[in-house]
Order: structure tokens, then sequence, then C-alpha cells
């Protein structure tokens, strides 16, 4: 316990723990984790990319969605990839409607 209190009171140590949790499969937890890294830089493109993509897993389209598309529209080694996925959740939302 005493190595993952001390991940949680360095920043930094909760993205590389949300990205534990992803590589485990354990997307709940990844949420938490990148969710809480967010918060503390809200403009990081790589958090954005990977809470999107546990988003996805957990099937929370429309959180997917928004950091898919806060990616979208700045310029970043995600951008490309996430303005193609945006269009590929927003399909996926409109099948489920119909």
């Amino acid at each position: 316990m005493g190595a993952t209190k001390h991940l949680i009171e360095v920043p930094q140590g909760l993205f590389y723990l949300g990205l534990s949790h992803m590589g485990l499969e354990k997307f709940d937890e990844a949420r938490e984790s990148l969710q809480a890294f967010q918060d503390a830089y809200p403009e990081n493109p790589e958090v954005n990319w990977y809470l999107g993509l546990a988003y996805l897993r957990l099937d929370e389209l429309d959180s997917a969605l928004i950091s898919f598309d806060k990616l979208a529209a700045t310029s970043n080694e995600y951008s490309d990839r996430a303005e193609k996925l945006v269009g590929k959740i927003e399909i996926v939302k409109a099948a489920r409607k119909e």
C-alpha cells in the first residue's frame, strides 16, 4: 500500500497508475486515476487520450467524446486519431438510438 500511496501523492504517479490499470484491463480504476491526473493537468493531451480510451472500454461514449473532441480541436500527436474516433463514436451512438 505504501507504494500506491506515494503514487497518489505525486500527480504524475496517478498517470502511470492509470496506465497500469489500463494494461490490466481494470478500466474503472484507470478512469479514476486518469481523471485525478487530468484534474491537475487538464490540457495534457496524453491523459485526455488514455482517459478517452478508458471511457470507451467502459462504454461511456459521451465522456469519451468529450475527451476526444478536446484532442481533435487542438494540434497534438493525438489529434488525427481522436478525430477519427469521434466520427466512429458518433456512428455507434446514432445506431443505438435506432
